[in-house]
């Protein structure tokens, strides 16, 4: 048999550090990650096994050994690996101890495989799935990949249907590569300035009470201790979060810093929390070690009240997050700090706030149930706090997209209006007003002269309109030739549109004539609203064969940049159709029948405002702004205004509110 042909690579700075540490604890479970699934009902073992198999060949990282090759470490990617589906029978009864055993089964990481898969059969149709990953390639967000791939595999090997499975576009070798050769010169020395200065001085250690000397040398043995918040108090954290304007995270790490400070009588804490370390969509669908760890320093200072140490952990978790991504293992290199081998350097007590990672399983034919290993006995830093596993059941609930909508891309939504009720208003904006056949049509010319300058998936599109019907239409026309508009705001400064224009580097900006002397030289192709109008008019009204598809991109919006440059957010449709689903229900059509859309494209809450009416055939009425709503016609019923009291005075707010209750007056 001939070798497989095995090609190597740079390590990346994470997967070098967990190599270190690897070395100085060889043959542990210590970085394992495991996760089983009761699996109850017929079980087609042979499409298991191919999309076990399938899931190998497609992510390279999942055939990746490593070695040392001229001092530098390397991932060494085999070409093709065969991943046996290790089936066993449940002999003696012990389920636990075998779960215990699979999971903590140590991996060898210079012979590989580095994956693991095992079938437990206890009769015929009761089975328990184990799948086991080392660290090294893998982290919680990968098991959600992973998790997602393998039931649309499954369910397409059980159909005797082909892989549905698109080729990843880049790997986790590109990732690594892509890494090392960014991360230098100034882009290295701006992350690397902005720790030095924030970590500059800060205690190596924290001195919590111990009941038993320190060791040595850090042994990993731990426990597992569970708690819970009542829901008194997980009601009151929730009020504070609103209305200190903080996230969970963020009230959290305060308590924990207040917890911690008692204990040590140390006013200067830092705790390390993980980051997905995915900020790129071409990682979001990879298996592979991006998570990265920071570090979070707060002084605290007995003298001031809980809502300023609040306000000092919220500007810290912002600052951290814009330079998250310099690894921690890079920073630690940097900056050498004193090391030893009885604790963790920066910080020995870690927030981990657990968001769900979607590893949760749907197998056709078959009631999947996740499955535990008991209490853990292993534990990574001195101290580690983990949100409740009830409160990811919660946030799981609130997420669940399949009870919501089906997967469909935004524009389609609103077609489906158009068919059915062409005749019907669809947006009216002062005097002008179109319907969803008038819309639909106007829409449909100008998105295939838009792919005819060749727009297509995941291509950005500039988009700078005045608010307006021609504005609803550019929208929706980008979003029917395939692309995703950046929505650009012509009262922006010159130096914000100019950054978003480099930035997206959009090849087309859809505008008018009235708007050009407002934008910076740019290199877009651009299409003028009016001017073009003629050659526009031209292309035909119907609805164009489908491009994209709902895991394709939408729309690039750009975040403030209250914190440091804007970054540009990238939405998908499938994410859009489920938060309009969403909306219809949660409003209903007689909430929606009349929808007050006063807030600019540039942010995510517009989409609700246009997109939600459109949706499910009613009326969008844009004004300005919040302000504008008490200029509108008094024959407009208003039914749904999204706002906030910092968009006008409250005489304003009053005579709002007071006009859309004359507006109702007479009606049940």
């Amino acid at each position: 048999m001939q070798p497989t042909p095995v090609q190597s690579f740079s390590a990346s700075f994470a997967q070098q550090r967990l190599w270190l540490l690897e070395q100085y604890e060889p043959g542990t479970g210590t970085y394992n990650i495991p996760a089983a699934w009761r699996l109850n009902g017929h079980l087609d073992v042979l499409a298991l096994q191919g999309a076990i198999q399938d899931l190998v060949q497609r992510h390279e990282v999942l055939r990746t050994t490593f070695a040392m090759e001229a001092e530098t470490l390397v991932q060494r990617v085999a070409e093709d690996l065969r991943i046996t589906l290790d089936v066993q029978e449940l002999i003696k009864g012990d389920e636990a101890g075998w779960l215990r055993a699979q999971a903590q089964a140590p991996f060898d990481l210079e012979h590989g495989p580095l994956v693991r898969v095992a079938l437990l059969r206890s009769a015929p149709h009761k089975h328990v799935l184990l799948l086991n990953m080392h660290h090294i390639v893998s982290d919680g967000w990968s098991m959600g990949v992973l998790a997602r791939e393998l039931q649309l595999l499954y369910g397409a090997f059980t159909q005797g249907q082909p892989s549905p499975l698109t080729e990843l576009p880049i790997q986790y070798a590109d990732y690594a590569m892509w890494q090392r050769e960014w991360l230098q010169g100034a882009a290295l020395q701006s992350q690397v300035d902005f720790w030095r200065k924030t970590l500059e001085g800060a205690p190596p250690l924290i001195d919590l009470p111990l009941a038993r000397p320190r060791p040595a040398q850090l042994s990993h043995c731990g426990a597992f201790v569970p708690f819970e918040l009542d829901a008194t108090s997980t009601a009151a954290l929730r009020k504070l979060c609103q209305q200190a304007q903080v996230t969970a995270l963020m009230a959290m790490a305060a308590l924990l810093k207040v917890l911690l400070h008692r204990y040590s009588r140390q006013d200067d804490i830092c705790i390390g929390y993980p980051v997905a370390g995915r900020e790129r969509k071409e990682l979001e669908g990879l298996i592979g070690f991006f998570v990265n760890i920071l570090v979070l320093r707060t002084r605290v200072d007995p003298r001031k009240s809980f809502l300023q140490l609040l306000a000092q952990v919220r500007e810290s978790v912002l600052d951290a997050d814009d330079h998250q991504d310099l690894p921690f293992e890079k920073l630690v290199k940097e900056l050498k700090p004193e090391r030893s081998l009885n604790h963790s350097p920066l910080f020995q007590v870690m927030l981990a706030y657990n968001n769900p990672t979607g590893e949760q399983l749907c197998l056709p034919g078959l009631e999947v149930m996740p499955e535990g290993f008991g209490e853990t006995q292993i534990a990574k830093f001195y101290l580690t706090l983990e949100l409740t596993k009830e409160e990811q059941a919660q946030l799981l609930a609130w997420n669940e997209t399949s009870r919501h909508a089906e997967l469909v891309c935004v524009h389609e939504l609103f077609e489906k209006q158009a068919a059915a009720i062409p005749n019907a208003t669809a947006v009216v904006c002062g005097p002008d007003s179109v319907t969803y056949g008038e819309l639909n049509g106007s829409a449909n010319r100008l998105a295939r002269h838009l792919r005819s300058l060749g727009v297509g998936p995941d291509q950005l599109v500039g988009l700078c309109v005045q608010r307006g019907v021609a504005m609803v239409q550019a929208m929706l026309a980008v979003l029917k030739a395939g692309g995703a508009y950046v929505p650009l705001d012509p009262e922006y400064l010159a130096q914000r549109l100019t950054f978003m224009l480099q930035d997206c580097a959009a090849p087309v900006l859809v505008t008018q004539s009235t708007l050009c002397d407002r934008l910076p030289p740019h290199t877009a192709h651009t299409v003028l609203l009016d001017e073009h109008a003629q050659a526009i008019s031209l292309h035909p009204d119907h609805n164009l064969e489908p491009l994209a598809s709902p895991d394709h991109l939408a729309w690039c919006i750009y975040t403030s940049g209250s914190t440091g440059q804007p970054k540009g957010v990238l939405l998908e449709h499938a994410s859009a159709a489920s938060f309009l689903a969403w909306a219809a229900s949660e409003f209903g059509v007689d909430d929606l029948s009349t929808t007050i859309a006063s807030t600019s494209i540039c942010f995510y809450l517009s989409v609700l405002e246009i997109f939600a009416p459109l949706s499910v055939g009613t009326t969008v009425i844009l004004v300005k702004d919040a302000l504008g709503v008490a200029e509108l016609p008094a024959g407009i019923a208003a039914t749904l205004l999204n706002t906030v009291p910092s968009a006008g005075t409250a005489e304003v707010i009053r005579d709002v509110l007071s006009s859309v209750i004359d507006s109702h007056r007479g009606q049940p």
